[in-house]
């Protein structure tokens, strides 16, 4: 089921009406890599308010210059703390706006990463279907089922909304990476030579 009002909407070109090379305005924001900042929970925001500060085109934007290919961004991630998110999948962009989850079923395990927290992928407990609601243009609040990978995104959203980074969120090493490669926490050394008999609660952050 499509629900158009959810679909990242139509705004201004950017600056000057110029594109950059992949069709995104020339925005500047950059990737908020500050764990202090990204803990701080974010305020209830509106469209309007967001449409104003071009929010979405913006973290489009930023998601195109992060350390690896990314699925979304939160507000606070370009250092605005408002509760919203652009995510995109297959061909299809959508944004969130002061979202909750209103049913969750089915958890699962999975390996995940964070723009904001290079090189680094941990496992996480999250719910495989979700029933959310999100506000649109008009204001009204719509509900709508998410599974999979796109419930994923919809949780790792909204913990950055509420200031929660993957290493709060039950994450624990990467169980299958090998002796010999590198250490998920990023250090740069082998996984043997790093955190393979570190608890999972004092991984690096």
């Amino acid at each position: 089921m499509e629900h158009n009002k959810n679909v990242m909407p139509d705004g201004p070109i950017g600056p000057n009406g110029v594109l950059g090379p992949l069709g995104i305005p020339p925005y500047s924001d950059v990737i908020v890599l500050n764990t202090t900042l990204l803990r701080e929970r974010s305020k209830l925001t509106s469209y309007k308010e967001c449409k104003e500060i071009n929010l979405f085109e913006r973290l489009k934007a930023a998601n195109a210059t992060a350390w690896c290919k990314g699925a979304g961004l939160a507000a606070i991630q370009i250092g605005i703390p408002l509760r919203a998110a652009w995510y995109v999948i297959g061909d299809k962009e959508y944004c969130l706006i002061n979202p909750h989850i209103i049913r969750a079923r089915g958890k699962v395990i999975t390996k995940e990463g964070c723009l904001s927290i290079p090189n680094v992928w941990v496992q996480t407990e999250r719910y495989g279907s979700l029933l959310i609601a999100s506000e649109t243009e008009g204001g009204i609040t719509e509900t709508r089922a998410v599974k999979d990978f796109e419930a994923l995104i919809v949780q790792h959203e909204l913990d950055h909304m509420d200031g929660i980074l993957l290493y709060q969120h039950k994450a624990k090493a990467v169980v299958d990476t090998g002796r010999n490669e590198p250490c998920p926490c990023g250090s740069g050394k082998k996984y043997k030579r790093c955190c393979i008999d570190k608890p999972p609660e004092i991984m690096p952050e």
